[in-house]
């Protein structure tokens, strides 16, 4: 609990906020310098579950437990996903009061890129923003969706995006 790992006859070893691989690194390091001509090895058995605030525009607000690992998307997806009023531009990701990311689903949906290596921990808060400008796009296009634009973005912009999004379209 308090991030660091006793191992015996070595000692105890701190790994409080780091990525596995860093841990990883830590560790062996540790046990290396140690105990002379021992190859070290770190694998993990289990992780924590980890409660998540969620709030704003989402079908069920409050505080989820998630297993250890889970990402932004897993902690949506057991609130219920994002009303009709929430944002899919804009979500952010919190933790001890600091803005840790700002996650923008348009990425995904429209060009497949999404960060899996930012995992929550406990006491993250994840609020999703009201939507800003929804703009309705039928007619002439294979998906025909209401399309959040971005407060501020160009009329290029925004037709970029409603051509990626219904790319193929005649």
């Amino acid at each position: 609990r308090d991030g660091s790992i006793s191992i015996e006859k070595i000692g105890k070893v701190n790994v409080a906020g780091k990525k596995l691989s860093e841990a990883e690194q830590t560790i062996i390091q540790y046990i290396e310098t140690a105990a002379f001509g021992v190859d070290a090895f770190v694998s993990l058995a289990k992780l924590r579950d980890v409660q998540v605030v969620m709030l704003g525009h989402i079908f069920s607000p409050g505080i989820f437990t998630l297993s250890g690992g889970s990402n932004i998307l897993a902690a949506l997806n057991v609130a219920g996903g994002i009303t009709e009023s929430g944002s899919y531009r804009k979500i952010e990701h919190r933790r001890n009061g600091e803005l840790i990311q700002t996650i923008d689903l348009y990425d995904l949906m429209v060009f497949g890129k999404f960060n899996t290596s930012a995992t929550l921990r406990s006491g993250d808060t994840i609020l999703v923003a009201p939507s800003q400008m929804q703009i309705p796009v039928s007619g002439g296009v294979n998906y025909p969706a209401l399309l959040e634009a971005l407060p501020g973005g160009s009329a290029e912009d925004r037709i970029t995006c409603c051509r990626l999004y219904n790319a193929g379209a005649a």
